[in-house]
């Protein structure tokens, strides 16, 4: 952002090498860029910048057939940045995104499949910007009935992409909050993740997963785990082949002590290494892959009248179960 009594560093760093004759050139580049960046990124930067904002609320389904949920996008509660949006911030630009209102997966333009459905409102209310979207569902768009199914359950999670137009920064002792009063909205879209079970494990081992993509995730498992059924906590974390990817070797070594080896050993996954249970691979596939002599012999295996529910097997019975549906 620049800054600047005539907007003219473009960064910290550039104000540093222009000022080597201060006595304190970062001090005073600090100092300057404090008192002027507000005014330079309002008045001077010449392409807007677009924000994206995320948010988890609660959603209610209003007509299971025709698609269409009642959501919140957005309200005037600080944000994980720190930020905060203005509700009044969103009304002068709501007419003008309504004459084209679509609902994207996670800001995706590239792909018509990634049009998830339309909002046929939107408004300010006292609640935050909230309205009602009608999700493409049953058209042939595995990925729009993917997420209707997120969002009729109350797992939709939605981010909005707009332009700041005006703000201004509240210090409240040493933090300081922005706050943004007017802003152009671009678009809305529905945080996804992966109805494939294994392509989300396979993020979460490697870091892949914002905050909201990771809070979002964690509340599926929960909410798909069978309430009726509880389980003590060693059958609940049962190994399940193909699960056990960490991206540490501490998290690996403790897995190895749930199922019942020892040591650890690693693997190359699209030039990432990962992190494994057990010395040996072999030796980990024995235990979640047990021969069918083994299985004759292990009373606590998954026998079709003795299935023990975990929350990895509850969400890949979950989604095997929509899908089906979904191809019928």
């Amino acid at each position: 952002m620049p800054f600047g009594s005539d907007c003219e560093y473009v960064d910290l760093e550039a104000c540093v090498i222009a000022n080597k004759d201060k006595e304190n050139p970062e001090a005073y580049c600090k100092t300057l860029k404090e008192r002027t960046e507000n005014a330079c990124a309002k008045n001077y930067s010449p392409t807007p910048i677009k924000r994206v904002k995320s948010f988890l609320f609660e959603t209610k389904a209003l007509d299971d057939e025709d698609g269409t949920i009642r959501a919140v996008v957005s309200t005037d509660s600080k944000d994980r940045d720190g930020e905060i949006i203005k509700t009044s911030a969103w009304e002068k630009g709501l007419d003008e995104f309504m004459k084209n209102p679509v609902l994207l997966s996670s800001h995706n333009y590239d792909d018509l499949t990634k049009i998830l459905g339309e909002w046929t409102d939107l408004k300010v209310t006292d609640n935050g910007l909230e309205g009602t979207a009608k999700y493409y569902v049953n058209k042939g768009n595995a990925e729009a009935d993917w997420g209707y199914e997120l969002a009729k359950n109350g797992n939709g999670a939605y981010s909005v992409g707009f332009i700041a137009k005006d703000y201004y920064d509240d210090s409240e002792g040493k933090a300081t909050t922005r706050v943004y009063t007017d802003v152009e909205l671009l678009e809305i879209s529905q945080v996804s993740i992966p109805s494939n079970r294994d392509a989300l494990v396979a993020l979460r081992s490697k870091g892949l997963l914002t905050k909201i993509e990771e809070e979002l995730a964690d509340k599926i498992f929960t909410n798909l785990v069978p309430k009726e059924v509880e389980t003590e906590e060693e059958d609940a974390k049962a190994p399940v082949a193909g699960d056990d990817k960490f991206a540490t070797e501490e998290e690996a070594s403790a897995r190895a002590e749930e199922i019942g080896c020892e040591g650890t050993h690693t693997m190359d996954e699209d030039g990432n290494t990962i992190y494994m249970p057990c010395a040996t691979h072999e030796e980990y596939d024995e235990i979640v892959n047990p021969s069918e002599e083994e299985e004759e012999d292990n009373p606590d295996n998954y026998e079709e009248d003795e299935k023990i529910f975990t929350p990895q097997l509850a969400l890949k019975e979950a989604f095997e179960e929509f899908f089906l549906i979904n191809k019928k």
